[in-house]
């Protein structure tokens, strides 16, 4: 009778294990895999124009700065024309601080030395960026909100 109950319990474990991952799941997904390799490669191959980069458009400002931030989320951003320093805590650093973190990753992958300064540049549509000579690393400032964008606007005035 053990033996029985032992048997249908195997039955029953081996049923569930070979259900874990549905197979119209497994298929979804390959359908997924290839449906974007197909797209891919049709975009490709008919030179369809990149919808996804921001808008060509002249510089109206630009300031170069440097941003040396501290492992308690402090940061001080140094304007190199001028000298002035701003200086945030770390609970008032916010975006600057996650840019700043951004910033330093790059550079320790592109294997920066230093703390060479980058540019903050406004453009003629609005755009607001954030530029890395030393690492080419580039961010749009605006698509992080509003807000984001005038933590680093206010270093243009």
């Amino acid at each position: 009778m053990a033996s029985n109950s032992l048997a249908h319990e195997q039955k029953i474990l081996a049923t569930r294990d070979r259900e874990m991952i549905p197979t119209g799941l497994i298929i979804a997904c390959v359908v997924l895999a290839l449906s974007s390799l197909a797209l891919v490669s049709y975009a490709q191959y008919t030179d369809a124009p990149n919808v996804g980069q921001p808008d060509v458009a002249a510089v109206t400002n630009e300031r170069m700065l440097t941003l040396e931030g501290s492992r308690n989320g402090s940061v001080i951003v140094t304007d190199v024309a001028t000298g002035r320093t701003a200086s945030f805590a770390s609970n008032e650093s916010g975006f600057v601080s996650v840019i700043t973190r951004g910033l330093e990753r790059k550079r320790m992958i592109a294997d920066v030395e230093g703390n060479p300064p980058v540019r903050i540049v406004e453009f003629e549509n609005g755009r607001l960026a954030l530029q890395d000579p030393a690492s080419g690393w580039e961010t749009e400032l605006a698509f992080f909100g509003q807000t984001n964008r005038d933590a680093f606007a206010q270093f243009l005035r």
